[in-house]
């Protein structure tokens, strides 16, 4: 193929790309369908609506009714194509249908008119900004007038024209509010406690909002106007979840009959019937709404440790007000002794390994205790050399431990060499490991160090010679560089081999 073909092609490919692009898009953005509302509000405040009169004519009415005052668009007059109505070169066509057959709004006579089909253009219809008309040629237009009766009217943005107004026709789902329980969460002794229900609401649903000109019209399934109304509420039956210590009456009193020696969590159930409302409630219906309480125990709760690291925390989910007491000693805390937990704290400094106890006081009444031994990871142990000297000292900051190490990069373990004394001959590029053992403790981290000896060379610069013979060479003097071949350095093999 030549260039010049393939370009052609190209663009060709791209027009047709284009133009079902247009399509689509046209498609996607083009006018939503739209039902409407053809009426006119008098300066008395009466509304009248334009309805279908049967299948015959059209008449004026004061009472809307979605199956006669619904007036469809379509964009074409077979009635086939959804449409809206503008003010633009294009033409919606209002009509209604009734056992299958299409019956569209036309203006060809004064009283205006219903047709099966559209034989002319006294049916095709436009709304300016305010008003609804009839486009029958390039020079009329028909108003359609409500004033007194059906009337069409050549007479432009009068007040006794008709508008339209789109329809939207949303159905209303059940709205419902479960009752909330109010009352004491914790009960702390023996006696009476009172709960109340408030907050229950239940609307059925169902029905159709036929919603214009910012108005609501509710029609149930029988396409009956109504007013919505809310259900009756019918009083609340109390129940409690099964337990030994509490009972309920039918009033919602909680009466607390023993106290557990731990916490006891209880659920109340208040349970709402509903009748009647518009459109009536559904038989049986009713709103529950729940609630926990805890009876609390003469035995608070114990505590829970947890640790990461060195770093501990304490908790408590015993119900009131509770404090917690702890040690790290191995004692048992009590009511009065050990240590109040205030906040996170650490145990470095501490040896290993390290008994934690912890009790939870609630009005003088103590807890179980809660133990955990947390055993302790050894620091890693501090490696220091002396360069010059070509030695190596190692330390653990915990007293009693014992220090392993390798001079060859590897890990060390206990079964390598201990650590007894300083270290010595050490050459540079030397790489020292270590670890830290004691019993009772977690080894610590491997510790590692490298030896290096400086270069010696004012700015820590080595210089490299390169030798025919390839051989690599670095001058470890301080001073000037000799004129030629350095005569005091140290080779080193060729790094390219």
């Amino acid at each position: 193929m030549s260039a010049r073909n393939f370009a052609r092609n190209s663009a060709n490919n791209f027009r047709r790309i284009a133009v079902l692009l247009v399509l689509l898009l046209s498609f996607a953005f083009g006018a939503k369908a739209a039902d409407y509302v053809i009426s006119y509000t008098n300066g008395g405040g009466t509304t009248y609506y334009l309805a279908r009169n049967g299948t015959t004519g059209v008449q004026r009415v004061t009472t809307f009714d979605p199956t006669t005052c619904i007036w469809s668009c379509s964009s074409n007059t077979a009635g086939t194509t959804a449409g809206t109505l503008n003010n633009s070169n294009t033409y919606g066509y209002l009509f209604q249908t009734v056992n299958g057959t299409r019956y569209f709004l036309g203006a060809p006579d004064a009283d205006l008119a219903l047709a099966t089909n559209v034989p002319n253009n006294y049916y095709r219809w436009r709304r300016n900004s305010t008003y609804v008309y009839n486009r029958y040629n390039n020079n009329n237009s028909y108003y359609i007038n409500l004033a007194n009766g059906v009337a069409r009217s050549t007479t432009a943005n009068t007040a006794s024209n008709a508008r339209p107004y789109e329809v939207t026709t949303p159905t209303v789902d059940v709205t419902s509010t479960n009752p909330t329980i109010n009352g004491a969460d914790v009960l702390t002794a023996t006696g009476n406690y009172t709960y109340t229900a408030s907050g229950a609401a239940y609307q059925a649903g169902g029905y159709v909002n036929y919603r214009f000109n910012n108005t609501d019209h509710y029609f149930d399934n029988n396409n009956t106007a109504i007013t919505p109304e809310a259900a009756t509420l019918n009083g609340t039956a109390w129940s409690i979840s099964a337990n030994e210590y509490a009972t309920i009456n039918s009033s919602g009193i909680v009466t607390v009959n023993s106290i557990p020696t731990s916490d006891v969590t209880l659920t109340i159930t208040a349970t709402v019937s509903v009748t009647g409302g518009t459109p009536a409630a559904p038989a049986g219906t009713t709103l529950v709404g729940t609630k926990e309480i805890t009876i609390q125990g003469s035995v608070p709760a114990a505590p829970t440790i947890s640790v990461s690291g060195t770093t501990v925390t304490l908790q408590t989910d015993a119900t009131g007000t509770t404090s917690i007491r702890y040690t790290i000693d191995g004692t048992d805390p009590t009511a009065t002794t050990g240590t109040e937990y205030s906040g996170t704290f650490n145990l470095d400094g501490t040896t290993s390994p390290v008994t934690i106890k912890a009790v939870t006081v609630r009005n003088g009444n103590v807890s179980a205790i809660t133990t955990q031994v947390v055993t302790l990871t050894l620091p890693a142990p501090l490696i220091t050399f002396d360069a010059e000297a070509g030695t190596a000292t190692i330390s653990s900051s915990i007293a009693g431990a014992t220090i392993y190490y390798t001079t060859d990069g590897s890990d060390p373990t206990i079964a390598s060499s201990q650590y007894t004394g300083t270290l010595t001959g050490l050459v540079t590029m030397t790489t020292i490991k270590a670890i830290a053992v004691k019993d009772g403790w977690n080894n610590s981290p491997v510790a590692s160090a490298l030896l290096t000896i400086s270069s010696g060379v004012d700015g820590e610069v080595v210089t490299l010679f390169d030798y025919e013979d390839h051989n690599w060479s670095y001058y470890q003097a301080a001073s000037n560089l000799p004129d030629g071949y350095p005569v005091d350095y140290l080779s080193s093999p060729d790094p390219r081999n």
